[in-house]
């Protein structure tokens, strides 16, 4: 961290301030002071949503300048595999359980530019995965459906990207691989293999969960969530229990439960104005910090909560497992409003593309998805509600 040598402006800070309106004039200073602060992070991810603060602001329709801008620069996209220069690593996030026979379905891969070159799924030649699917017992393969990269991957970024492939007709035991290809060109490397059971489509045994049919925008969706929250904490709202929200950032849910909590994110300007609007009146206690590595003992928390903000770790069920250590024996873990289903380049999810562009970190995951990472964490679910797009899911150890 260090100071910059001059305070942004006081426009800048007026607009801040207008988060609360009845706000006294002195607080100017302190917000001024406070965005006057650089701070650095090693991890890449971790440095991109250091600044969310504003850049959410900014979505919900506030005019919000920089306090600094800077000229960005575009990247530029690579047409060609010139030396060897596009290479990629990859591996699954959870593979997929028994398939059913002749659905196209898809699954998340997580996966890096290890090479010299921007990936990029545009222009004459684009680079695109594809799943190819081979039978264990004949050996005979069948060239699978190709997917387009979410954005272009600069040298050293990485990405969760969704797959599509098509499973056979046939039941069996398959080799699913994942390959990289320049299009009309030449196929290129392997990124990964693994094994899948295809099954009759009536076989299928799925999770359980209890979805809906309602979908909400965004705000309605939390203040839904919140309510579940409500019920789901239970005697736990006692003012005695230690509760933590992660992600909540300038507004944290946990503000609203009337008794003391911790709210962790890495974004420092977000929790210092959260902090300076709130004056000594505030009961939530901000900490900046990494969720993969919260500065607690274990067993320490009766509740884990996080809003819109668990898709946003590259390590999903590294989270999870780090955070069932901090849960005491009967604790609980909410994942509430996380997005459900998979999208594609295609899609034209503006939003989505945008952040990724960015720098945050965006995923999204299927509900078997949910439940793969559920289990491999050693957890296992108590609640939940599965809204259109929206996940809510209570969570204890096994």
């Amino acid at each position: 961290m260090r100071e910059r040598d001059h305070l942004p402006p006081l426009e800048f800070a007026t607009k801040i301030a207008t988060l609360q309106p009845t706000a006294p004039l002195p607080i100017l200073g302190k917000l001024r002071h406070a965005f006057s602060l650089e701070f650095g992070f090693e991890h890449p991810v971790m440095q991109s949503e250091a600044g969310q603060f504003l850049n959410r602001l900014r979505s919900s329709g506030m005019e919000i300048d920089d306090p600094y801008p800077s000229p960005q620069g575009e990247l530029s996209s690579a047409s060609e595999d010139v030396d060897g220069q596009l290479v990629a690593e990859a591996e699954p996030l959870c593979p997929p359980l028994p398939v059913p026979a002749g659905v196209l379905g898809s699954f998340n891969l997580r996966m890096a530019n290890t090479g010299r070159a921007i990936l990029s799924s545009r222009g004459e030649t684009p680079f695109r995965l594809a799943c190819k699917i081979a039978s264990l017992e004949s050996g005979l393969a069948s060239e699978g459906e190709r997917t387009d990269l979410l954005i272009d991957l600069p040298p050293g970024r990485g990405i969760t990207q969704p797959v599509r492939f098509r499973a056979p007709e046939t039941p069996g035991r398959y080799r699913l691989s994942v390959l990289s290809l320049l299009e009309t060109v030449r196929w290129l490397d392997e990124l990964c293999s693994f094994e899948i059971e295809v099954v009759p489509e009536d076989s299928v045994v799925g999770d359980v969960w209890n979805p809906t049919e309602v979908a909400r925008d965004y705000q309605s969706d939390h203040v839904h969530a919140f309510d579940l929250l409500w019920q789901w904490l239970g005697e736990r709202r006692n003012g005695t229990s230690a509760i933590l929200e992660i992600g909540g950032n300038r507004s944290p849910m946990v503000g609203h439960l009337g008794v003391p909590a911790f709210n962790l994110d890495v974004d420092p300007y977000g929790l210092m104005t959260a902090s300076i609007l709130a004056g000594r009146s505030g009961h939530v206690t901000h900490i900046v910090g990494d969720g993969m590595n919260i500065p607690f003992a274990d067993g320490y928390f009766d509740a884990i909560v996080m809003f819109a903000t668990f898709h946003h770790f590259p390590d999903p069920i590294g989270l999870l497992r780090h955070l069932r250590t901090k849960l005491a024996t009967d604790g609980r873990m909410f994942l509430m409003c996380e997005p459900i289903g998979h999208v594609f380049a295609e899609s034209n999810y503006v939003g989505y593309i945008r952040e990724l562009e960015h720098g945050a970190y965006e995923q999204s995951f299927q509900p078997w998805e949910y439940a793969a990472m559920i289990r491999e964490a050693g957890l296992v679910v108590c609640d939940n509600v599965m809204d259109v797009g929206s996940a809510k899911i209570a969570l204890r150890p096994a």
